[in-house]
């Protein structure tokens, strides 16, 4: 059977970033400064607004995760990309369950862009792909979740090289260690498939290496991954 709409469309404005809560029940969408929460409704009722949160973290905000590797909902936290104009990029950490902003963390100087993140909830990290400033270079920078009110911490980055292009957003296999990021490329330049070792434990994520698309293939924005069977 085909999908099918369950209830009424909810008008959430645009955005390009949005995670989910299963486990509680809600859905979490950025826009300029704003987390904005939705209740998904139980059976085929419809998705309604439960409200929005003002990060104080930056100047605006992009890619969002959820952190619901804890079997409470009441424990589980968001963590969110902030840039802050003229200054490193922030990661915030948000409390779902009194949807309250707890802090933030840092970035390092030059790691100033927006870009896409990975969640490994299971393993405790996340992955930003971010900019070095003035350049098209594109770094990974890899985050440790932490519990209670405790504020993420940035474990170290990997920079992917001369590029060209931006990353699109990545694709990660937790089972095997893995994330593969792809480039935006042009009609003269064709996209690039990097593969990232994210590392153990607290260990610094490398590149393994990357492919060349054929001329023409470009724009790599989004990707999904089949571990189980090889293939991206």
């Amino acid at each position: 059977n085909l999908p099918a709409q369950a209830g009424p469309a909810t008008n959430t404005g645009s955005s390009s970033y949005a995670a989910i809560d299963t486990a509680a029940g809600y859905a979490y969408v950025t826009r300029t400064t704003v987390l904005n929460r939705y209740a998904l409704g139980a059976g085929t009722n419809a998705i309604t607004s439960a409200g929005s949160l003002t990060l104080s973290a930056g100047n605006s905000i992009g890619s969002v995760v959820v952190d619901d590797s804890d079997p409470d909902p009441a424990k589980h936290n968001a963590y969110v990309f902030c840039h802050v104009s003229g200054s490193p990029s922030r990661v915030a950490k948000v409390a779902l369950s009194t949807f309250t902003e707890l802090g933030y963390t840092n970035l390092n100087p030059g790691e100033t862009n927006l870009g896409s993140c990975l969640v490994d909830a299971s393993k405790g990290y996340v992955y930003f792909a971010t900019m070095a400033a003035g350049s098209t270079n594109a770094e990974i920078v890899k985050i440790k979740m932490t519990p209670g009110t405790n504020l993420p911490l940035r474990i170290a980055a990997v920079n992917v090289g001369a590029t060209g292009e931006g990353i699109g957003l990545g694709s990660l296999d937790s089972v095997n260690g893995y994330a593969y990021y792809g480039t935006y490329g042009s009609t003269n330049l064709p996209s690039r498939i990097y593969k990232v070792k994210l590392g153990d434990g607290d260990a610094a994520p490398t590149i393994v290496g990357h492919l060349d698309l054929q001329q023409g293939r470009a724009q790599l924005s989004l990707s999904v991954v089949d571990p189980a069977n090889g293939f991206l």
